[in-house]
C-alpha cells in the first residue's frame, strides 16, 4: 500500500504582524523598484485592484504611490473571502521579492524608533543615554534635510503639521519638530 502524497497548494498566509501601513511602503518601494519583474508589478496591480473592488468599491491608478495608498484603504476592509486571499497573496509576494537590504532597512527603523522612544520615557534610562542616541539622530536628519531642501517641500510641511495637530489633540505643548 502506497501513502497518498497532499499535493494540494495552500494559499498564502498573511502574517499577523504585517501592519497595513508597513505593507503599503512595502508595495510602494516594490512597484518603484526597477528591478522588479514586470509579471509581479502585474500581479500586484490586480491584487490591489481586487482588494479595493471587495473592500472600497474603488479604483485607483497604477502608480507605485496609488497602489501603495490603494492597498492601505482596502486592507483594513478586507472581509470578504476574495479580500482576505488576495491580501494574503499580496502580503507573500511583497514579502518574496523584498530584497535583504530593503528588510534590514525596515527593521532598523522600527529598532531605532523603539530605542528612542525606551529611553526617552523609561524612568531608569540615564537621560545622557537618550540625548547623545537623539542627538546623533537629529544631525543626521538635519543633514539629510538641509542637502535635499526638504524645509520646504510640501512633505515636511504637512509632517510638521500634522505633528503639531497631534500634540494638540494629546494636550502637549511646544514645538513638535
Amino acid at each position: 500500500m502506497t501513502a497518498k502524497k497532499n499535493t494540494e497548494k495552500k494559499g498564502a498566509q498573511s502574517t499577523p504582524e504585517t501592519d497595513d501601513k508597513q505593507m503599503a511602503a512595502r508595495i510602494k518601494a516594490l512597484a518603484a523598484n526597477r528591478t522588479t519583474p514586470a509579471h509581479v508589478l502585474k500581479r500586484i496591480s490586480r491584487l490591489t485592484e481586487v482588494l479595493s473592488v471587495e473592500g472600497l468599491d474603488s479604483i485607483l491608478e497604477d502608480t507605485p504611490v496609488m497602489l501603495a495608498e490603494q492597498y492601505r484603504q482596502a486592507a483594513p476592509h478586507a472581509t470578504t473571502g476574495k479580500a482576505k486571499k488576495a491580501k494574503a497573496e499580496l502580503v507573500a509576494l511583497v514579502e518574496r521579492y523584498a530584497t535583504d537590504a530593503d528588510l534590514e532597512l525596515d527593521a532598523f527603523a522600527r529598532y531605532l524608533s523603539e530605542v528612542l522612544r525606551i529611553a526617552r520615557t523609561h524612568p531608569d534610562m540615564p537621560s545622557q543615554l537618550y540625548n547623545d542616541i537623539a542627538g546623533a539622530w537629529n544631525e543626521y536628519v538635519n543633514t539629510v534635510i538641509a542637502r535635499a531642501n526638504l524645509w520646504d517641500s510640501e512633505e515636511y510641511v504637512r509632517l510638521v503639521l500634522a505633528e503639531e495637530k497631534r500634540k494638540k489633540e494629546a494636550g502637549e505643548e511646544g514645538v513638535a519638530l
